[in-house]
């Protein structure tokens, strides 16, 4: 009696071990309905999340963009701004310094072959030579958009008709000298203000394909260039899908107003910014 006993006890431990293949395709079934439920809920917040993120990384490029632009063309000298390319290009030259002259020192500037020296009232601190380098304006009327040099009347710094190339500077009694070449600066009665400014070589933003660049080191030219063969570049911003500059000079009591719109697109999604930056033009 032991011996079947035994035996029957075995069979029915090795019938209850395991699962049947219609459990399994069961269980699977019920795996993937449970996942498909799941994942229909989970779809559109992670969907929402990286539209959100590619939105984000949007804007800021094109914020930290603008505001680079708008913060250089704060700097700009009086009446230097211009615009090119239909919108796509916009120049200016910054100013690193200004201050006003001495009258007296300075009459032999406006007159016959013009002078080699210009002594500030006042002292801007630095120590000696260091706007070496540097350009001295007096009254930048015009910005020659146009790339005409002939009207000195119309004195433009991208005609040289009012800058100098300072070869050194120098603090005595409290007051700063700056020394150039002779230059003639015109007009002939200088600044009302008695102003000057120290400048460096221009800049320019250009929106080309999708790609917008900070371009420096090139020289100052009659007509506003949008290639640059000579000078160094650097991407402000890729993906660019639509910008353009405006510029609305006002008057010399005024400040001029320059208008920027950046638009950037990326896997659809399309962000456009737009900033007004106020830019002095009093000579």
């Amino acid at each position: 009696m032991d011996g079947p006993a035994r035996c029957c006890r075995g069979a029915e431990v090795r019938r209850q071990s395991g699962f049947s293949l219609i459990e399994v395709i069961m269980v699977l079934v019920i795996t993937g309905i449970v996942g498909a439920i799941t994942a229909s809920f989970i779809q559109r917040p992670v969907a929402s999340y990286f539209d959100a993120a590619r939105r984000a990384a949007l804007s800021d490029t094109a914020d930290l963009a603008l505001r680079r632009i708008g913060r250089e063309l704060r700097t700009a000298l009086p009446n230097s701004v211009r615009i090119a390319g239909a919108g796509s290009a916009i120049e200016f030259v910054p100013t690193v310094a200004a201050g006003r002259y001495a009258q007296v020192a300075a009459e032999p500037c406006f007159v016959g072959s013009g002078c080699t020296s210009l002594t500030m009232l006042g002292s801007l601190g630095a120590a000696a030579n260091a706007y070496a380098g540097f350009g001295l304006v007096i009254f930048n009327y015009y910005n020659n958009s146009g790339g005409d040099c002939a009207a000195a009347t119309l004195p433009s710094i991208y005609c040289d008709h009012n800058a100098a190339a300072v070869t050194a500077s120098t603090t005595t009694s409290g007051q700063d000298r700056f020394s150039f070449a002779a230059t003639r600066f015109y007009p002939a009665n200088g600044s009302p203000n008695r102003r000057f400014q120290l400048v460096g070589g221009p800049v320019s933003f250009v929106c080309s394909g999708s790609v917008l660049r900070r371009y420096t080191g090139y020289p100052r030219q009659a007509l506003q260039p949008t290639g640059f063969a000579l000078g160094s570049s650097a991407v402000l911003a890729t993906g660019i899908s639509a910008c353009s500059f405006s510029y609305q000079a006002g008057v010399l009591q005024r400040l001029g107003l320059v208008a920027a719109r950046l638009a950037l697109t990326s896997e659809g999604e399309t962000v456009s910014l737009y900033e007004e930056i106020h830019v002095d033009n009093t000579p």
